[in-house]
C-alpha cells in the first residue's frame, strides 16, 4: 500500500534530530523499510533522524541514512544478531558456568 502521511509524527526534536513514530496496520516491516516507501516526506526527514515504526507483521526501528533528490534511504537498527563476549581461559565461573563480573562488568580472572 502507498505511505500514508497521517500516520507519521514527530514524537521528539532537539537539536536538528527527530524521533518520529510511523504506523501502518497495512504495510509489513520489509515495505516500511524497503526503498520508496518513505519517499513523500523526504523533505520532512532528516539524516540521522530515527523512526519507531509499527507495521502490520512486527515493530522496527529505522535510521535515516541519507537523502537523495526526494529518495530516502532506511536502514533497520537492532536487526542484527549480537555475539557475546568470548570468556577468557582463565576467567572464574559460578555454580551455572557463568563468568563472574566485577563491578565494571570485566571478568574476574584466576591468577
Amino acid at each position: 500500500m502507498a505511505f500514508d502521511p497521517r500516520n507519521l509524527g514527530v514524537l521528539a526534536y532537539a537539536a536538528g534530530f527527530s524521533l518520529w513514530q510511523y504506523r501502518s496496520l497495512v504495510d509489513n516491516a520489509a515495505t516500511i523499510a524497503g526503498p520508496g516507501h518513505m519517499d513523500p516526506v523526504a523533505a520532512m526527514l532528516r539524516p540521522d533522524d530515527v523512526i519507531l515504526a509499527t507495521a502490520a507483521d512486527r515493530g522496527l526501528l529505522l535510521r535515516v541514512v541519507s537523502l537523495n533528490g526526494g529518495s530516502v534511504t532506511l536502514a533497520e537498527l537492532g536487526s542484527g544478531t549480537v555475539q557475546p563476549p568470548s570468556v577468557p581461559l582463565t576467567a572464574i565461573l559460578d555454580m551455572a558456568d557463568q563468568p563472574i563480573l566485577d563491578e565494571a562488568g570485566a571478568f574476574i580472572l584466576q591468577e
